[in-house]
C-alpha cells in the first residue's frame, strides 16, 4: 500500500487552486477553468471542485497561465532531454530560461520534497537538465563549459571550477550567463 501512496503522490506535481487559469493550446484554441491539475505529462482543468475535467496531454500545451493570490505563474510544455514533451514551471525567463519541477513523495516515514532544473536556450528544441543527480550531474564542470563556451568567459569560470560556479551554483551560472553574455 505504501509503494502504491507513493507512486501516486510522486506523479501528481501540484494541485492549484487558482483565481484564473488559461490554457493555451499549440492549435491556438484557449480554455479557461479556475482548478488545474499539472502532471508531467497533461494538464486538468476545472471550473469548479465538483465540475467535469477537461485533460490537455503535454504536447497539445503551449503555455498555461494561473493567476492567483500567491501572484502569476507560467507553466509551459517543454521537451525533455529524451524528446518527451513535460510541463515545466517557468521559473526565470532570459537569454537561458530556468525551468524546474517540484514534486513531493508521499511515505511511511514523512513527506519529501525536491525540485529539478531544467534550463534551456530560444533556439533549442529541448532543455537541457542539470539538477542535482541528473544525467550531466557527475560531469557538469565538462558538460555545462562545452553548453555555455558561447560565451568564454562563463565556461573558463565553470572548468575551473571557481567559487560560486560549480554544480551546486546552477542558478547563479544562469543568471551571470543571462545578464553578462551576449
Amino acid at each position: 500500500m505504501k509503494v502504491i501512496l507513493t507512486i501516486l503522490f510522486t506523479v501528481l506535481m501540484s494541485i492549484n487552486v487558482s483565481s484564473q487559469i488559461k490554457v493555451y493550446l499549440k492549435n491556438g484554441d484557449i480554455s479557461e477553468g479556475r482548478i488545474g491539475l499539472i502532471q508531467l505529462r497533461k494538464f486538468k482543468l476545472k471550473q469548479t471542485k465538483k465540475g467535469k475535467s477537461q485533460s490537455f496531454k503535454a504536447k497539445e500545451i503551449d503555455s498555461i497561465v494561473s493567476y492567483s493570490k500567491q501572484g502569476l505563474q507560467v507553466y509551459h510544455s517543454v521537451l525533455n532531454i529524451f524528446g518527451k514533451p513535460r510541463i515545466f514551471k517557468l521559473y526565470k525567463r532570459g537569454k537561458i530560461n530556468i525551468y524546474i519541477i517540484e514534486s513531493t513523495t508521499v511515505t511511511g516515514f514523512g513527506n519529501f520534497s525536491s525540485t529539478y532544473y531544467s534550463i534551456k536556450k530560444p533556439n533549442e528544441e529541448r532543455c537541457v537538465d542539470l539538477y542535482k543527480g541528473g544525467p550531466y550531474w557527475t560531469n557538469f564542470a565538462k558538460i555545462a563549459s562545452n553548453y555555455f563556451e558561447d560565451c568564454p568567459d562563463l565556461a573558463n569560470k565553470i572548468k575551473n571550477r571557481e567559487k560560486g560556479f560549480t554544480k551546486d551554483d546552477l542558478l547563479n551560472v544562469v543568471e551571470y550567463y543571462n545578464k553578462k553574455c551576449k
